[in-house]
């Protein structure tokens, strides 16, 4: 479970990670000019 829960986690760390700022870039100009 060690090995194979670690590498999990960091992927899902990772993966969590990558969303939220393309989510916020989105978010900013889109909320400044409704555009992208």
């Amino acid at each position: 479970m060690s090995p194979g829960g670690a590498p999990e986690r960091s992927a899902c760390r990772h993966g969590r990670a990558v969303p939220p700022p393309p989510a916020v870039a989105v978010s900013g100009p889109a909320a400044n000019g409704g555009r992208p």
